[in-house]
């Protein structure tokens, strides 16, 4: 949590600051709760010179509220329930209060729960028979393994390769922004809603004018953001491809501002920021092929380091095959290593293929166009096997077979242009379907699937063989394909059938309001995996990141 950045101390300020409050909340967590509940927290805050006045008293009023509200409790709980259902505003003492709950909702509230549970299992179990002691004791052990599997997500450094950037940057930035232009440029806001409209989303249009224009009348911001977010939100109904398009649409008017050099620079920023309280350390963020993008990624990647944030940022640059010339495509990316050499040197880690997946006849050019861009020396990702039955399949005339079929043929495709290159693939959901239960009920002759299914199994020990990574995306899967539940999700298969090496990332986190250890720990739970099964997963992210291969 970057504290300067709250108060606009200087570093040496800041640094005293955060240690007082790390001092004062680690002696509060080693006392028991009578004595807890007797003590009043201290900060010296006199010792901080140069603080402001507004600082200085949205740090007494969050003394006086921990010592008022909280620490008479003799309860453990009691801080996180506070904070929690305390309306989060804006203002200082908020933050304060988030960050002191950070420290103590992820340090210390599993251990409590923990020893809950422990304590539980031991007073129930006296009047238990032995089946029912045996049930309570498979019950709390889930419980323990869950918890265990979170203590192992939070105290890690993890990679995240597969975000887009436009949709990885922090709500509240997108709101800010929004905001901004709803003040400041309504005109230009207003035409870019109507090009939202003319596309087919008149509902999602009018919902956002209605956001705007609560915004000019100086409505509550708090729930307005929270309106955006959800808003925004690709949701469990919206199953098909066209539903997450839909959603990306929404932040089309938003994206002209960020995609400008400066809006770009403060957004990447922003987005180093949100990674590393989430524990990410190295960001490979896909963006379009642009000079100046090139330059703001060195502009926010100084700015963080100028705070010490220690989070990498990385390129890769999106070659969308389904409506970009190949010609055009290698030489802009020819004009940003000559521009600016020692910047696409530092940054630019490899090329995204996307769009294999989205048209009928796609497997006649795709295999060319990699031969051709592996030309340009630089590491291959491809998005492949994301979906296979819906609405583009439907208008590209497909049955469900025939949809499968194609799919297959597509990651195969890519699967081979390894030695062009291409090193991961971008969720390829597919190769960890069951596709004997995907068929089921169809009329269809079991041979026929029979192939489907060696073909399958043939692609993936390719995959194994070549030692090309998954990059799978739980949430993301889930709401665009049809799983009813996460138990279902396709890496269970990918790492338990076929032994693939798969890494676990968000996609577009802002549309799936999901973070990386959410991710991380709605696989591991819905998968049952055990903590060195996660662990492999968490080593993973690093080993594959693209700027060490």
């Amino acid at each position: 949590m970057n504290i300067k950045r709250w108060f606009g101390l200087s570093k040496e300020e800041a640094d005293i600051l955060e240690k007082m409050f790390k001092e004062e909340i680690s002696a509060l967590k080693k006392l028991d709760a009578s004595a807890r509940s007797k003590k009043e927290l201290v900060f010296p805050i006199e010792s901080v010179t140069g603080m402001s006045s507004e600082a200085r008293k949205a740090i007494n009023d969050t003394i006086r509220l921990l010592n008022q509200e909280i620490l008479t409790e003799q309860d453990t709980f009691r801080l996180v329930e506070v904070m929690k259902n305390r309306e989060q505003g804006d203002n200082l003492t908020d933050k304060i209060l988030r960050y002191i709950r950070r420290e103590l909702e992820e340090d210390e509230l599993w251990k409590n729960l923990r020893d809950v549970l422990n304590e539980q299992q031991s007073i129930v179990s006296q009047n238990l028979s032995q089946d029912g002691l045996s049930r309570l004791k498979e019950s709390i052990g889930k419980e323990l393994h869950i918890l265990s599997t979170v203590e192992t997500i939070t105290k890690q450094e993890h990679s995240e390769l597969h975000a887009h950037f436009t949709n990885t940057v922090p709500v509240p930035h997108l709101f800010g922004i929004l905001c901004d232009l709803a003040v400041k440029r309504p005109e230009y806001l207003e035409k870019r809603i109507k090009k939202v409209e003319a596309d087919m989303y008149p509902r999602d249009a009018k919902a956002l004018r209605l956001i705007v224009k609560r915004i000019q009348d100086g409505d509550s911001k708090v729930k307005l953001q929270k309106e955006l977010e959800e808003l925004i939100e690709v949701k469990y109904e919206h199953r098909e491809f066209a539903g997450f398009m839909k959603k990306d649409a929404i932040l089309r008017p938003l994206w002209s501002v960020m995609t400008k050099q400066e809006g770009t620079t403060e957004a990447l920023y922003q987005m180093g920021i949100e990674s590393y309280n989430h524990g990410i350390t190295y960001i490979e963020a896909r963006y379009t092929t642009n000079v100046e993008g090139l330059r703001s990624f060195n502009a926010a990647q100084e700015k963080l380091d100028s705070e010490n944030i220690p989070v990498k940022l990385k390129y890769i640059i999106i070659l969308y095959m389904y409506n970009c010339d190949i010609d055009g495509f290698m030489t802009e990316v020819v004009r940003m290593k000559h521009e600016e050499p020692d910047l696409f040197r530092k940054f630019v880690v490899g090329i995204d293929y996307i769009g294999i997946h989205e048209s009928a006849d796609d497997e006649y050019t795709a295999e060319a166009d990699l031969r051709r861009i592996s030309k340009l020396g630089l590491n291959i990702t491809t998005h492949v096997g994301e979906y296979f039955e819906g609405d583009i399949q439907r208008a590209a005339g497909l049955d469900k077979y025939k949809s499968i079929e194609r799919v297959l043929r597509n990651v195969e495709i890519c699967v081979d242009a390894h030695r062009y290159g291409v090193k991961r693939l971008g969720h390829a959901s597919i190769l960890g379907v069951n596709l004997k239960s995907y068929f089921s009920g169809e009329e269809m002759d079991e041979w026929d699937v029979q192939k489907l299914v060696d073909w399958q199994k043939r692609i993936a020990k390719k995959v194994k063989d070549f030692g090309i990574v998954i990059e799978s995306n739980p949430t993301s899967n889930m709401r665009i394909l049809t799983l009813e539940t996460m138990k279902r999700h396709p890496a269970d298969s990918m790492i338990h059938e076929h032994g693939l090496k798969v890494t676990v990332n968000t996609d577009d986190k802002a549309q799936f309001r999901t973070t990386l250890q959410k991710e991380l720990y709605r696989l591991a739970s819905a998968l049952n995996l055990k903590n060195s099964e996660l662990q492999k997963i968490i080593d993973e992210g690093k080993r594959a990141r693209l700027a060490n291969l």
